[in-house]
C-alpha cells in the first residue's frame, strides 16, 4: 500500500514483503513463470515499500485470471522474528512523519482515531488470514480474484497503482520540503521554479538511473535502513525537546472534530500494510503464530506513531508542521542528520516503490514493441519510466501539500483496499463462518471505514484545491 518521503520506512519497507515471488529480508530467489494449461501466468511479487500497501502486478498474456494456491509460489522460510520485522518495517512509513501534525490538529481525538485505525487493520488482516486458511491462496490478488468479478479486480488493481504513484508523490514533496530545510537560502531561481523545486529536480535526476534498472536486488538493504531512520527520527525529536530546551509546554485539546477526517486519512496511510500481510503469512514456517506477529508489529508501530504524535504536538502545538522534521531546529547537527536521512530514504527506495508500475509498463510495451530490437526496446522502456518520474515530479511541484496528498491517498485508496475489500472477501469466501459477533465487527469496521473514507476524501481534496488557489493568488 508507503507505510513513509519519509524518514520512515516506506515501511516502507513495504517493499520486501510484497514480491509476487516473495523475497523476505534475508534474500530468497525469484521463481520462474509457470505454465498452466496453454496459458503463461506471470505472477511477479515485487519487492518494494509503498506508503501505503503492496501492489501485486499480474500479467495474463492470454487475458485469463487464473491463480493457484500460494503454497506453490511462496517458500515458507521466515521465522517469528523475521515476520515481525517484515510487518513492522512495512508499517513504519510516511505516517510516522505526519503523526504529530495529525495529533496537533485533532487533539486527543486523534489518539483515539489512531488506535481504532490500527485495530481495524489488525482485524481485517486476520480476516484475510482466515480466507487464506480456507482457500489456500497466498496473495491479496488471488483472494480478490476468488471473491469478486473481473471488473472489481481491475478497480482494485487501479487502486494499487494509484497508491504507488501517490506514495511517490508524497516522497517527492517530502524530499523538496526537507531539502528546503537543509538549504534555506534561495541562491538560485528560475522562472516558475523556486530554489526548493530546483533541489527536487536535481535529486530526481540523481535517482533516475535507479529507475531504469530491471534488477533491483541491490536495493534490498533499504528495508533495514528505513527502520533505522525511523528510530533515529524518534530519538532526535526527544533529544530536541530536552537538549534544545524546547520542552513539552503545549497542551493537547480534547477534540477538534474538523481535523478528524484528515487525521483519519493520515493514519489510514500509516497503517496501510494489510494487502501485503497474506504474503508474510504464506512465508512463515509456523503460520499459526501470525496473529501474534500482527499483535507485536502493530503494537510497536502504534507505540512509535502514538508516542511521536504526542511528543511532537506537545512540543510545537498547533504550529506543528505536516512533517515533524520541518518543525525541529534546523541549525542543530542532530536535526540535519535526520533531515538527510529523511531525504535519502525515499531516494534509495524510489525505484523499488515504482517497480510495480514499471513492470506493468514493460509488459505492455513488450506486447506492442516485442518485434523491435533489444536496443530499441531498452530505449522505449527507459523513456517510459523517465516519463512517469517526470510526471510525478511535475505534480509534486504543482501540489506541494504533503498533508493533503497523504490524507487523500489514505482516505480514498488505503481505506478501500485495507479495510473495505478484505471485509467483503471474508463475507464471500467464509460466509458459513459468520457469527453474530463477526457480523457486528465487520459492520462496525465497514461503517467506520466508509465514514472516514468519504469525509477524508472530500476534505483532503477540498484542501488541495483551496491550497492551490491560495498559492496561485499569493
Amino acid at each position: 500500500m508507503e507505510k513513509s518521503s519519509g524518514v520512515a520506512t516506506d515501511s516502507t519497507s513495504k517493499e520486501a514483503v510484497c514480491d509476487n515471488h516473495f523475497h523476505n529480508q534475508w534474500g530468497e530467489k525469484e521463481e520462474k513463470p509457470e505454465k498452466e494449461g496453454n496459458s503463461l501466468l506471470v505472477l511477479k511479487r515485487l519487492k518494494r515499500q509503498v506508503g501505503g500497501s503492496c501492489v501485486i502486478v499480474v500479467d495474463h498474456p492470454n487475458g485469463t485470471s487464473d491463480s493457484k494456491p500460494a503454497a506453490d509460489a511462496i517458500t515458507a522460510t521466515s521465522n517469528f522474528s523475521q515476520a515481525v520485522f517484515n510487518c513492522t518495517s512495512l508499517l513504519l512509513g510516511l505516517g510516522l512523519l505526519s503523526s504529530p501534525y495529525a495529533m496537533a490538529q485533532t487533539g486527543w481525538l486523534g489518539a483515539v482515531i489512531c488506535i481504532v485505525m490500527a485495530a481495524a487493520n489488525v482485524y481485517t488482516a486476520l480476516l484475510l488470514m482466515r480466507c487464506q486458511q480456507r482457500t489456500g491462496y497466498g496473495t491479496y490478488q488471488e483472494l480478490a480474484q476468488a471473491s469478486v468479478g473481473r471488473i472489481l479486480c481491475v478497480i482494485i488493481e487501479a487502486l494499487f497503482y494509484l497508491e504507488v504513484t501517490g506514495s511517490l508523490l508524497g516522497y517527492c514533496i517530502s524530499i523538496a520540503d526537507n531539502l528546503g530545510q537543509l538549504f534555506p537560502s534561495s541562491v538560485v531561481s528560475l522562472p516558475g521554479l523556486s530554489f526548493q523545486n530546483i533541489l527536487l529536480l536535481i535529486a530526481c535526476i540523481c535517482v533516475l538511473p535507479t529507475v531504469w534498472l530491471r534488477d533491483l536486488s541491490g536495493l534490498s538493504f533499504t528495508s533495514l535502513w528505513s527502520v533505522a531512520a525511523a528510530i533515529l527520527l524518534v530519538i532526535v525529536v526527544f533529544a530536541s525537546a530536552f537538549v534544545d530546551h524546547i520542552g513539552f509546554h503545549h497542551s493537547i485539546p480534547l477534540a477538534n472534530i474538523r481535523g478528524a477526517p484528515i487525521a483519519a486519512g493520515l493514519y489510514a496511510f500509516a497503517f496501510s500494510g494489510t494487502t501485503c500481510f497474506p504474503n508474510i503469512y504464506s512465508s512463515m514456517k509456523d503460520p499459526s503464530k501470525f496473529p501474534q506477529v500482527l499483535f507485536v508489529s502493530f503494537s510497536i508501530t502504534t507505540f512509535f506513531i502514538f508516542g511521536l504524535g504526542v511528543a511532537g504536538s506537545t512540543m510545537f502545538g498547533r504550529a506543528t508542521a505536516s512533517q515533524i522534521t520541518l518543525s525541529m531546529p534546523a541549525h542543530r547537527i542532530t536535526t540535519r542528520i535526520v533531515l538527510w536521512a529523511t531525504v535519502l530514504t525515499p531516494l534509495l527506495k524510489f525505484a523499488l516503490v515504482l517497480a510495480p508500475v514499471s513492470e506493468a509498463m514493460d509488459a505492455s510495451l513488450q506486447k506492442r514493441f516485442g518485434n523491435y530490437t533489444e536496443r530499441i526496446q531498452m530505449i522505449i522502456r527507459t523513456t517510459a519510466r523517465s516519463g512517469v518520474l517526470a510526471i510525478i515530479v511535475i505534480v509534486a511541484i504543482l501540489l506541494p501539500y504533503f498533508n493533503y496528498v497523504i490524507a487523500l491517498i489514505g482516505s480514498f485508496v488505503a481505506i478501500s483496499i485495507c479495510l473495505i475489500f478484505p471485509s467483503y472477501f471474508y463475507i464471500k469466501l467464509c460466509r458459513d463462518e459468520l457469527t453474530r459477533c463477526s457480523i457486528v465487527l465487520i459492520s462496525l469496521t465497514f461503517l467506520f471505514a466508509t465514514i472516514a473514507g468519504v469525509c477524508g476524501t472530500i476534505l483532503s481534496f477540498q484542501g488541495l484545491i483551496e491550497s492551490r488557489r491560495h498559492h496561485s493568488t499569493s
